[in-house]
């Protein structure tokens, strides 16, 4: 009767710690982190096996049709611009008396 009791229980004891296992659960910082540390597993496995790219170059563009493209361009805004008209100015002229006269003339 005994070891009968003591055999149940042994049982119940190890059935009782399958379920909690089973119902257990890692902190959510833990998981995260396991999680990202087999991604990163994963992600390196996957570039180590991973052939390197051929190297492909790009053509050579044509240098003269771009500058001769960018100096119409430039040309047509050249001429949609009006030019500088310089102003004529004289030297002895002093700008002291200007000043003054428009506040005397005022």
């Amino acid at each position: 009767m005994q070891n009968q009791e003591d055999a149940d229980r042994i049982a119940r004891i190890q059935k009782r710690a399958q379920d909690n296992l089973a119902l257990a659960s890692m902190h959510p910082r833990m998981a995260i982190y396991e999680t990202s540390k087999e991604e990163k597993e994963k992600l390196a496995k996957k570039k180590f096996e991973e052939p390197k790219k051929v190297f492909k170059a790009n053509p050579i563009p044509d240098f003269e049709k771009l500058q001769k493209n960018f100096q119409d361009l430039l040309d047509a805004k050249r001429r949609s611009k009006k030019p500088t008209e310089s102003k004529s100015f004289a030297f002895q002229e002093t700008r002291v008396i200007v000043f003054c006269s428009f506040f005397i003339n005022n």
